[in-house]
């Protein structure tokens, strides 16, 4: 009976069995976990952190970098202002760190090559700075 439709204009039915409400609670939380879980593994290995970015360098950028790598989802960069004390006077020193979302899963040497490709952007990005 579950999912009958009793007429054209209805939706189907719903049938199940009676259940309490924390059965029911505890069954629904379960039941998102394992969702969860299993899209934390699916996309495990599709997400990079990258740290220590020139703050000047934009997304755009950053995406045209990493295309060579792959079809990218989404890229996010969180820029910040970090403020510590150094012998009585307070430093500032700007920073940012990005995420590279890819489409498909990335095997162990397309990552290795990600963190080399990150570390001669930052050279790259170092020596237009100087100029």
């Amino acid at each position: 009976m579950h999912d009958k439709k009793l007429s054209d204009k209805e939706e189907g039915l719903y049938v199940d069995l009676l259940q309490k409400r924390s059965e029911r609670k505890r069954m629904l939380t379960t039941k998102i976990g394992d969702i969860n879980n299993k899209l934390n593994q699916e996309f495990k290995n599709c997400n990079l952190f990258i740290k220590n970015l020139p703050y000047d360098l934009t997304e755009n950028k950053l995406k045209e970098i990493f295309s060579k790598c792959g079809e990218i989802k989404s890229v996010k960069i969180s820029k910040y202002l970090l403020v510590a004390k150094v012998k009585d006077q307070f430093v500032e020193q700007e920073t940012s760190r990005g995420f590279v979302l890819f489409v498909l899963l990335l095997k162990k040497q397309q990552i290795k090559q990600k963190k080399n490709l990150t570390k001669k952007i930052y050279m790259d990005m170092k020596i237009v700075k100087d100029r």
